[in-house]
């Protein structure tokens, strides 16, 4: 009685333990820890509402009584903008003394809400196990790992937080996204069946799943997860590149490839990925033109995928930018550490049609060398062809004409 009918947003009753009071807390709308939140203390019995004189300056609630009834704890959030803890005396009258901050009572980044008392005697209390607390303050950690790529220390951490609580769908997840980062595919598709077995309708869980699978070149199972993604959720933007990319990848789709990648540009134009997915389906297409400033943006994007540059320099060579294409060779060549004889060709390719022609025979020998080593007898024999094209022109260069 007397809280009614006020105007107000009366809400979160608290009753004393001797069933004396009732505070409350009162605001313009709303429930709990709106801006002005005061708490109120009207008697059980009825009676005149009045605000205690331990508010502060900004949002008060939370409030428990001590089993005593003598002393009440509340949250607000004065002076700091996260949520500290005090403590307020009521006498017998039902007036608060000063509030009095509970110094230490947590992390300087992490809020304190719904705080109880433990009616236990002094000496009561050995420990208290928090194992939600546990598994959450792990989380959080591993999730600052992740955003990092510290992969080898965020694996460990993602399978503690997985051992502390082995139901949650979120941690078999992002543990799968860890070792994928890390490499390790075959793990990672055991924890995105983990996760998806006890949340069947995550469309992040299966975009992931049917990433790795794609990685380990299940291409037709890949496909299956990546389309129950989008029908779980048909704005998976993710979900719509990788799609595209496999049945590209397949071949026979190429316009529904090119209207998936387009639309999940819209969804996520920063996707490198996405961008050289466009761009390779358009320079299959011929439409080289088109192609060429997807390319670009995957390489602005990531700068350090050899891939992309391949692809990009491709591109660019096929329109007789030679020049333009040659430093693109050129950085994949050092990114994969002049070991994937493919890249190495072409770099020689660029240096031959720019007059470079020593640096083609060079090149061309490097390529010809790491294709016998992995046993490449086709594309060995092709680069033999050239070689021996590259020293011509090299011999041509410096004897002059006769």
């Amino acid at each position: 009685m007397g809280a009614s009918e006020n105007g107000m947003s009366n809400n979160f009753p608290k009753v004393s333990p001797d069933g004396k009071w009732i505070v409350f807390v009162e605001c313009k709308n709303g429930l709990l820890m709106r801006p002005d939140s005061k708490l109120f203390i009207v008697p059980f019995e009825g009676g005149t509402a009045r605000p205690l004189a331990s508010n502060l300056a900004v949002m008060n609630s939370w409030h428990t009584w001590s089993p005593n009834g003598h002393w009440l704890a509340f949250s607000s959030k004065t002076p700091y903008l996260y949520t500290e803890l005090y403590l307020t005396h009521i006498d017998g009258d039902g007036n608060a003394s000063p509030a009095i901050l509970v110094e230490n009572a947590t992390a300087s980044n992490r809020a304190v809400n719904i705080p109880e008392f433990v009616n236990v005697a002094r000496g009561g209390l050995e420990r208290i196990d928090t194992p939600a607390t546990d598994f959450y303050r792990m989380f959080d950690a591993a999730v600052q790992l992740s955003d990092k790529k510290q992969y080898d220390v965020a694996v460990p951490a993602w399978e503690k937080a997985v051992s502390l609580d082995p139901d949650d769908a979120r941690a078999h997840n992002n543990l799968g996204i860890a070792l994928a980062g890390a490499g390790k595919m075959s793990e990672a598709v055991g924890e995105y069946r983990k996760s998806l077995a006890l949340n069947a309708h995550s469309s992040q869980t299966e975009n992931n799943l049917g990433s790795a699978l794609a990685e380990e070149g299940s291409l037709e199972e890949a496909r299956q997860h990546f389309e129950t993604a989008l029908g779980i959720n048909p704005d998976n933007a993710s979900a719509e590149v990788n799609l595209g990319n496999a049945l590209s990848a397949e071949g026979g789709h190429t316009q529904e490839a090119i209207a998936l990648l387009t639309k999940g540009l819209e969804g996520a134009p920063n996707s490198p990925d996405g961008q050289n997915g466009l761009g390779v389906v358009l320079a299959h297409e011929g439409n080289l033109a088109d192609a060429t400033p997807h390319l670009l943006k995957a390489v602005e994007l990531a700068p350090q995928d050899a891939g992309y540059r391949y692809n990009l320099g491709r591109v660019l060579a096929a329109q007789s930018r030679f020049a333009e294409a040659l430093p693109q060779f050129e950085e994949a060549a050092r990114l994969t550490n002049r070991q994937d004889p493919a890249v190495l060709q072409m770099l020689a390719a660029m240096e031959s049609e720019t007059g470079q022609f020593a640096n083609a025979v060079a090149t061309a020998q490097a390529a010809l060398d790491v294709a016998r080593q992995q046993q490449n007898g086709t594309l060995a024999a092709s680069l033999e062809a050239n070689l021996a094209r590259y020293r011509s022109q090299a011999q041509i260069r410096s004897e002059g004409p006769r």
